[in-house]
């Protein structure tokens, strides 16, 4: 290493290719369209995951079976229903912290998939 660094002081002809390298290597790593198109996916992307989370707050709301008592951790006492059904859907999305809304049914034992879990859940609870 300590060699090509020495050739690369003393060769302006290297010096002149590497900068010239570096120029591609950033016209491409930050590449203004590429970069605003990515974004564009990122807040699509989320916007569904949260009309998604809306729907499953709403479902879960009309169905009248949540049991504070019984979802609810002893930390979470104080929460309101609303913010507890929002918790246990973003928990479920993420993976952190799933609880039973109510004895008797557990996504996790539905299938394998927790997201579709979820969603087999709320599907319950709509028939």
């Amino acid at each position: 290493m300590a060699n090509k660094v020495f050739a690369l002081t003393q060769s302006k002809k290297l010096r002149v290719q590497v900068a010239l390298r570096g120029k591609e290597i950033v016209a491409q790593v930050f590449d203004m369209t590429k970069y605003i198109a990515r974004i564009e996916q990122i807040a699509l992307r989320e916007g569904e995951r949260l009309q998604q989370a809306d729907l499953d707050i709403d479902t879960i709301v009309k169905s009248d079976l949540l049991r504070l008592d019984y979802y609810n951790s002893p930390q979470w006492q104080r929460q309101s229903r609303d913010d507890s059904i929002r918790r246990y859907v973003r928990s479920w999305a993420n993976g952190v912290e799933r609880r039973k809304l109510f004895p008797a049914f557990h996504p996790a034992f539905t299938l394998s998939s927790m997201v579709f879990s979820l969603w087999v859940m709320i599907h319950w609870l709509t028939i």
